[in-house]
């Protein structure tokens, strides 16, 4: 097959060029790479290429090459991954010529390539995704389905006593696509727009039995009608002609101007067409500084990104790059597993990740921002052989990166040449917390930060002259673990004045570098692997990455705007007999929420009945509003059962100083001072003695501090009343959540976006305090902890530049 007029003005390029290989190594549909040809004094450029791994990715994808371009040899959308192919090959083709050791490399890239068709699924040995992409080229559109097969020089192979194959071929990735696009639509759009694959005009009413390879059910001929009002899927399919420039073509930018039109699809072409990866920092359109700016764009071509997939394992965990299993051949069964020296390699949907592909072959550090992961959810059955696609829905991908600055330094700087930071398999889920996000952006385009629950105000003074004064006496060493005598015994006059409970401040309360340890030091001292955790979402988000740090099942009952109750009911269902433990939080983070004596009854009353623990977090007990705050633990029958988690930097304004506690029956709190013993072992030593000062602030403090943090509030949601949110009713803590949705954008995460960049305000997206961020897609929290002129500044900024829709 001779190459794309377009590549043979690419046989200029000189492979031993680092910079002309990235130019090779990134294509852009219809574009020439946008990388400069001399770029050897610019950062983006690797002092070094690993020019073996390259030579085995291409190998590889020549296998892959030769495979799957046997039907779509003439197809665009094909062409551009398989003319890259073609360029990479030719350059590197001299290599191939003098191997020795070419028939090993063509079994071991062999392999590989059956991995990747067991990944995505395979029609006659020419993989699926290919297909779906094909058709998902507005170009094309289904029509090119019959051109494909009537066009090939193949075509005569693909007849059988029931028909011609090639429209059964055909017809298997139209249904594919169908059955794709019924997986994203629940996720994106209206739940209605469940689409049902009919045979078009060009494709003939086929009945296929199981036994011959064929989707084993009728598929309904025509369009609309008795059928039901057709979807998205139908309109595009019944798209009567393309009208544009073929020639300045740009796919992703199609599919991003008809993503009104066609909200479900475009978001299915946008993850199969663009895998979400930045790579490089000189692709100025594309990305700034390593971050990926536009869910539409990708700095790799997206077919040779996935075609990179199944590689990347072979080269981490192959000794030898030209090592090859005794027992490789054609006849090895790749869908179960990759052969490589010692190794196996299981190739399956949900476990094979798309982050940072090109450290693997090229390094020393290409910085890479990727968000976008596998979902874990069913294959789709195309045919009885099966044949399968992977489901895979994106992540909500946003311009908010979820790699830190300091992480791409500290990936940048690896001493072992290495560009990839690690982390242990149960963190790596959890990236950069949102309010380290949401703070630093907030620096960089110098808005007024309603985000992040920290006050713009100080402690006061009798606190901090006591930490002084702690420090000028000598109090400068390790304390005792679970906390000094002072303090520890103003804790428990506190909470004896607080409940009417008594507890003794040596055996029954351990003191933690802040709440969020005391959480950490609960979940870990208590909660085995395997154990259930209920928690209500929207929770604390640290609550989701320490219980997966502990091995715990989490089990979450979401509280639903407007008043965020307690759903009695659900809960009673949810609890089982491997229940350990409810992680609960009152006043409620975000939403302001205090649970009432009822609700509290009813928890306790479930949790006496099957022997349920309570890990209640009250850092904001003395920011109540409505009514007073009720400790479950001064319930009947719930000490015995609950570890009580508070701190002193929301009440006195000190979140830096970072003191906090536990307290809880003997036989609890053992588990949490082991816990805490091996995690921090002590607290600030002055800082204790100060906050021993504080907790015994007369009355009059905490009424001053309610009075205060009440005027503050009344400021904040008449404000936001005023420029249109929904403001949910908050009876406590410094926060306020309202309902962003009647200004018109898609998200909480582009509202948080667009509120920082255009208007000047940060608030903090919800959906990172849900398991499911689409539960909290309506909704943004903003802090009223901030001075009087500061709230004013930001409602009127508000009122100036947010526009309803």
């Amino acid at each position: 097959m001779a190459p794309p007029a377009r590549c043979v003005k690419s046989q200029k390029y000189d492979p031993e060029s680092v910079q002309n290989a990235l130019c090779v190594f990134t294509l852009f549909e219809g574009k020439d790479p946008m990388y400069k040809h001399d770029l050897s004094n610019t950062c983006g450029v690797p002092e070094f290429a690993d020019w073996e791994k390259v030579r085995d990715v291409v190998y590889f994808l020549h296998v892959f090459y030769r495979s799957s371009g046997k039907i779509l040899e003439s197809h665009v959308t094909s062409n551009m991954f398989l003319e890259e192919v073609y360029c990479i090959d030719v350059h590197l083709d001299n290599w191939g010529k003098s191997c020795s050791d070419s028939e090993k490399r063509f079994y071991k890239a062999l392999d590989l390539k059956w991995g990747y068709n067991a990944y995505w699924g395979d029609v006659d040995d020419s993989n699926m995704l290919i297909y779906i992409a094909s058709i998902l080229d507005p170009r094309q559109n289904t029509e090119c389905m019959e051109l494909y097969f009537l066009n090939s020089k193949y075509k005569h192979e693909y007849t059988d006593e029931g028909g011609p194959l090639w429209k059964k071929k055909a017809e298997f990735v139209v249904a594919a696509a169908y059955d794709l696009f019924n997986e994203y639509a629940p996720k994106i759009g209206p739940s209605n727009q469940i689409a049902r694959f009919r045979t078009s005009g060009y494709m003939s009413y086929l009945y296929h039995d199981t036994d011959k390879g064929g989707l084993g059910q009728k598929r309904e001929v025509g369009f609309g009608g008795n059928i039901g009002r057709p979807t998205e899927i139908d309109i595009y399919f019944h798209e009567d002609e393309f009208f544009g420039d073929y020639d300045s073509f740009d796919i992703l930018l199609w599919w991003k101007a008809n993503s009104e039109r066609f909200p479900v699809l475009s978001k299915m072409a946008r993850d199969v067409l663009a895998i979400p990866i930045s790579a490089v920092p000189l692709e100025s359109d594309i990305n700034i500084d390593g971050n990926f700016l536009d869910d539409f764009k990708s700095s790799l071509s997206p077919l040779m990104v996935e075609a990179l997939v199944c590689t990347r394992d072979w080269m981490n965990n192959s000794k030898k790059l030209n090592e090859v299993d005794e027992g490789s051949s054609s006849t090895t069964r790749a869908d179960k597993f990759l052969k490589v020296g010692n190794n196996n390699i299981f190739i399956a949907p949900g476990r094979v990740s798309i982050e940072m592909l090109l450290q693997t072959y090229i390094k020393p550090s290409l910085r890479i921002t990727t968000l976008y992961k596998p979902s874990h959810l069913n294959h789709i059955t195309l045919a009885a052989n099966h044949h399968r696609i992977s489901n895979r829905i994106p992540v909500n991908a946003s311009s908010i990166s979820t790699v830190s600055t300091a992480e791409k330094a500290a990936a940048v700087m690896a001493n072992d040449g290495s560009t990839r930071p690690q982390v242990a398999k149960r963190l790596e889920k959890f990236k950069t917390t949102i309010f380290t996000q949401m703070s630093s952006l907030a620096i960089e385009h110098g808005a007024i930060n309603l985000g992040q629950g920290f006050p713009n105000f100080d402690g006061p003074d009798f606190v901090k002259d006591a930490a002084i004064q702690a420090i000028k006496d000598g109090k400068n060493q390790y304390a005792r673990g679970y906390g000094v005598p002072d303090l520890n015994s103003a804790i428990a006059a506190r909470f004896h004045k607080d409940t009417g409970l008594t507890v003794d401040p040596e055996t029954e309360i351990t003191v933690t570098s802040g709440c969020t340890e005391a959480i950490a030091a609960t979940i870990l001292g208590l909660i085995n692997p395997g154990d259930e955790v209920i928690v209500f979402a929207p929770f604390y988000d640290s609550y989701e990455a320490t219980l997966s740090m502990a091995g715990a099942k989490i089990t979450c009952i979401t509280l639903r705007p407007p008043d965020f109750s307690l759903p009695i009911d659900l809960l009673k269902s949810k609890i089982s007999k491997n229940t350990r433990a409810i992680l609960m939080n009152t006043p409620h983070n975000p939403t302001g929420k205090m649970f009432t004596r009822e609700e509290l009854d009813q928890i306790a009353s479930l949790c006496i009945e099957n022997d349920v623990l309570v890990f209640s977090d009250e850092v904001y007990d003395k920011l109540s509003f409505e009514m007073d705050h009720i400790s479950i633990a001064s319930l009947p029958g719930m000490y015995e059962r609950t570890v009580t988690m508070n701190s002193l930097g929301k009440t006195f304004s000190l979140t830096g100083w970072k003191i906090g506690w536990a307290i809880a029956p003997k036989h609890l709190i053992w588990g949490v001072k082991q816990a805490h013993s091996y995690l921090t072992f002590a607290t600030s030593t002055p800082m204790q003695h100060a906050a021993a000062v504080a907790l015994r602030a007369p009355d009059s403090y905490y009424e001053d501090l309610r009075k205060d943090y009440r005027a503050k509030k009344e400021i904040l949601v008449a404000g936001l009343k005023s420029v249109g949110f929904n403001v949910y009713p908050s009876s406590g803590t410094y926060f306020v959540v309202v309902d962003h949705t009647p200004f018109g954008l898609p998200d909480d995460v582009a509202f948080c976006e667009y509120l920082i960049k255009e208007v000047g305000v940060v608030a903090i997206p919800t959906s990172v305090f849900y398991l499911d961020p689409s539960e909290g897609k309506n909704l943004v929290r903003f802090t009223f902890c901030k001075d009087e002129e500061t709230l004013r500044n930001a409602v009127g900024r508000m009122k100036e530049r947010l526009v309803r829709k």
